[in-house]
């Protein structure tokens, strides 16, 4: 039994007279709608989380970084104050030493 649209196109007659009538679902096949779109979302938040992590982590290490590069800068321009002085102040005693020796006849070596 075939029906003519008024194309003059034959097509099939409905299985069922009702043409509200659903056919059913069969409750094995999976919906994939139902459960992709979560997953696509779960894990583009995911990667996104991930991206933003890796981002904010780069940061935090450069600015360790660039602290401990500042702090062992600072150290050094310290230390290197302090040798200075102690040069100094030793080249002070040693210049003191030789005139006391050379002003007086009765200081012997």
């Amino acid at each position: 039994m075939n029906n003519i649209d008024p194309t003059g196109d034959s097509f099939p007659a409905p299985l069922c007279d009702s043409p509200s009538v659903a056919l059913p679902v069969s409750p094995s096949a999976p919906d994939r709608s139902r459960w992709l779109r979560p997953g696509l979302l779960a894990l583009l938040v995911g990667l996104l989380s991930w991206g933003v992590t890796g981002l904010l982590w780069q940061q935090a290490k450069e600015d360790t970084r660039r602290q401990l590069q500042s702090d062992f800068e600072l150290q050094a321009s310290d230390i290197t104050h302090q040798i200075e002085r102690q040069l100094h102040l030793q080249g002070l005693m040693l210049h003191s030493f030789a005139s006391f020796f050379n002003a007086s006849n009765t200081v012997t070596k």
